[in-house]
């Protein structure tokens, strides 16, 4: 059985993607069941086409590259929402946001594993999909509850109140698992109303970006075990130490935060797990800080 893996970037950050890639196959005891679901901007369809060829030459897994063009009615939203963002940069926040419409990409898929592109993998992501459970209408989508209070989601609580009282503990939207089938018209067009009250708002209703979407449309979502997200390794390096686990019990590394990247400084929690998974052939890298 196909165990469908969704991943999303643009080329400034391509050699991302065959270390996330690695970490799942390496970890994998059936590498051949994985597909890895490619979404990217349109245009760089050749350019991941030639990195996957040559950092896999004979994979034992499947993948194939969908790109992503937002509606007319979002490419404003987005322009508007990050005004000083422009070129691979907006094209980086046109990635963020297409983990919300995968199903106009690959239309064809049903219950998928969605990972930010700044993780790796230290166990088998077959458990990660069966440790979500069944999915059924009114309950169907997965994520690791992270300590971030819901107010800070958006730029003025006082104007989500009727959001707010409805989240509880709210996620980190870097690693997902979700079934598609269940992203019905209603559940789009409650996407919409969020998006249409940041727009009435100057685009001072949300805060940050999907992440503050995703937490505002599902605030019941089935809770994940923490070790699928050890999350926030990419912060301040003092506020990383403080989330410092044990990489023997955990399932992904996430070095969400916005900070620090293992691959632009060597002075980083647990960047030699990501370089471990890096070091595959004729996949360039950037120069260490």
């Amino acid at each position: 059985m196909t165990l469908d893996i969704v991943l999303g970037l643009n080329q400034a950050i391509d050699f991302t993607l065959p270390v996330v890639i690695n970490s799942a196959v390496q970890n994998s005891p059936q590498p051949e069941t994985l597909r890895f679901n490619i979404v990217i901007p349109v245009g760089q369809t050749e350019h991941f086409q030639a990195l996957l060829e040559t950092t896999f030459p004979n994979p034992s897994f499947q993948w194939r590259l969908g790109t992503f063009q937002p509606s007319a009615d979002l490419a404003d939203y987005l322009a508007h929402k990050y005004s000083r963002d422009r070129g691979e940069r907006l094209l980086g926040r046109y990635m963020q946001f297409s983990r919300v419409w995968i199903p106009q990409v690959f239309p064809d898929l049903t219950r998928v594993l969605y990972f930010d592109t700044d993780v790796v993998l230290l166990d088998d992501p077959g458990q990660l999909s069966q440790q979500a459970g069944e999915f059924r209408p009114d309950l169907f989508f997965a994520a690791v509850p992270h300590a971030r209070p819901a107010w800070m989601y958006f730029k003025k609580p006082w104007r989500a109140s009727r959001y707010l009282k409805i989240m509880g503990k709210t996620f980190n939207s870097g690693v997902m698992v979700t079934d598609l089938r269940f992203w019905t018209e209603s559940v789009y067009q409650r996407i919409q109303a969020v998006l249409d009250r940041d727009r009435q708002f100057r685009y001072r209703f949300l805060e940050g970006g999907d992440e503050a979407l995703l937490n505002a449309c599902f605030p019941s979502y089935q809770a994940l075990p923490k070790r699928w997200n050890r999350c926030g390794y990419g912060n301040a390096r003092p506020v990383a130490r403080l989330l410092a686990c044990d990489p023997q019990e955990a399932g992904v590394i996430h070095w969400s935060g916005g900070h620090h990247k293992p691959w632009n400084t060597s002075d980083i929690i647990y960047g030699d797990l990501w370089r471990r998974y890096a070091n595959l052939p004729g996949l360039p890298l950037p120069k260490l800080a």
